[in-house]
């Protein structure tokens, strides 16, 4: 799992995202660019890292990274090279790649049922994928079936594609936070649709404006044209439209794409100007939505008999108009469609943005301690936090709501040591919920006025139901980690996670 830890390089600090701890294989299993020499054997030293392109810029600007040192976690390590990004649609995007020992002991590595790293396996050409994940399943209940049974907790691995994690993956303990094909579908639905009002738009303008045009189709057949010339001559003209249209899209996204990530609050990597894309997506594209949209005002528009139009009739036009205006319905559906849609996305936003999360989120700010160093000294830090002028409460956390990672197995006062609960520990000082400001259910939240608050928990209403239990105090929880007694019982509103602390 990717770590954070502030990187110093020379006089200057950056703060470290994406620090992915490895063994010697990392490269060999993500085939991706790599610059340096035999990344196995260097991968394999925890005196060595690698790091992407962009970080490389970011860190030494335009010089030459390798064989400089950086400090991580006062570590002094050497860079060994650098490796090509990875694309924005993949689902891990490491910045600096260390191998495991840099925070791992050697026991800690080679011991089973610890379930905090990711293990990416590559199958030979030709490989069965169920016998192998068979076989990993026969490999991890022979090593630690027994011991999960014993507490009661079930664990069944199985094998991922990498390919499908992107999209399709919405795991517990997710490397990153995934996208979703559903929606690109969604999306790429109401691009389809807006097209169609757009084509529905233009075959409406066309066929509506046919008496301008009536004389010119009449007196071009009168000089020869055949009705496929007069089909070709329109069809053109739409095309040529499309692409003017393709032209000014292009344009507005390119002035666009530094807005768009500040906008959606996400990093949106366009590369819209790689022939590739203009050749075998743009251009195809655009010509066949000008097909679509030119071939009903063509054939209407060559069809017209010349005696007539130069005598100033168009004939018989009722077909058009019933057209139109079933275009025109259509239109009307599509685009009252999108408005409830829209409106129906932005009132879940702002419930989402607005609901009782049963904590205050308002005014404030969270700073991560991300060397040892600074969390020892968080009380100090504290203090010196509180002497700022407008600050009401500091508190130090584990860590925050809604992104709590630390699970661990609990045995309920009144269940057999067998029936292991999973749950989500968060650890907080005395002053959490105060400055969070949470609402007691019941009880009260810690106080250093009560000494046995120092093996005192609590848990939210989720946790209690899940338990069985009308009344939580007094009761107590078990763990690895030692026993447990619940002095108070805490609700956090609608809370996802059952917590316990």
């Amino acid at each position: 799992m990717p770590e954070n830890s502030v990187v110093k390089v020379k006089e200057s600090k950056f703060l470290g995202k994406g620090i992915f701890l490895t063994d010697s294989l990392f490269f060999k299993v993500f085939n991706i660019g790599v610059r340096g020499d035999n990344p196995e054997k260097s991968l394999g030293s925890p005196s060595f890292v690698y790091l992407s392109e962009a970080t490389a810029r970011r860190y030494f600007g335009d010089q030459d990274p390798a064989g400089q040192t950086i400090e991580i976690k006062n570590r002094v390590l050497t860079i060994a090279g650098t490796f090509k990004d990875f694309p924005t649609n993949s689902h891990i995007h490491p910045q600096i790649v260390a191998n495991l020992k840099l925070l791992f002991t050697e026991n800690e590595l080679n011991a089973w049922g610890g379930f905090g790293y990711v293990t990416y396996i590559r199958l030979k050409n030709g490989s069965n994928a169920d016998a192998v994940q068979t076989k990993i399943r026969t490999m991890f209940y022979n090593r630690v079936g027994k011991i999960f049974a014993d507490l009661g907790v079930s664990f069944v691995p199985y094998l991922q594609r990498v390919d499908t994690i992107h999209l399709h993956s919405s795991l517990m303990g997710e490397v990153e936070t995934n996208g979703d094909y559903q929606t690109i579908y969604i999306f790429s639905a109401i691009a389809l649709l807006i097209l169609f009002i757009a084509a529905a738009n233009y075959m409406n303008l066309s066929t509506a404006r046919f008496s301008s045009r009536a004389k010119e189709v009449g007196i071009r057949k009168v000089s020869g044209a055949r009705k496929g010339m007069l089909a070709l001559q329109f069809l053109g003209e739409s095309i040529v439209l499309s692409l003017i249209s393709l032209i000014i899209a292009l344009v507005l996204a390119k002035f666009l794409s530094p807005i768009l990530p500040n906008l959606l609050h996400r990093n949106i990597d366009l590369n819209l100007f790689t022939a590739n894309k203009i050749f075998l997506y743009y251009l195809p594209a655009t010509i066949v939505v000008g097909l679509l949209a030119g071939s009903y005002p063509a054939y209407f528009l060559s069809s017209f008999k010349p005696i007539t139009t130069l005598k100033g009739k168009v004939g018989d036009a009722r077909r058009s108009i019933i057209l139109r205006k079933v275009l025109t319905l259509i239109q009307l559906l599509i685009t009252i469609g999108l408005i409830v849609c829209t409106y129906t996305v932005y009132s879940q936003l702002q419930y989402l943005n607005h609901r009782n999360l049963g904590f205050n989120r308002d005014n404030i700010m969270m700073l991560p301690l991300s060397t040892k160093d600074a969390a020892e000294k968080a009380d100090l830090l504290k203090e010196k936090i509180l002497n700022v002028p407008g600050i009401v409460s500091v508190a130090a956390t584990s860590s925050y709501p809604g992104n709590i990672d630390q699970g661990e197995g609990f045995v309920p006062e009144g269940f057999d040591s067998t029936q292991t609960v999973l749950m989500f520990r968060q650890d907080v000082d005395y002053d959490y919920f105060k400055t969070i400001g949470a609402r007691m259910h019941s009880g009260r939240f810690f106080s250093k006025d009560y000494p046995t608050d120092a093996t005192a928990s609590i848990i939210n209403q989720t946790a209690q139901k899940l338990f069985g239990w009308k009344d939580a105090i007094g009761k107590t929880i078990r763990s690895a980690g030692g026993q447990f007694k619940i002095h108070r019982n805490w609700c956090l509103q609608r809370h996802e996670y059952p917590i316990a602390s």
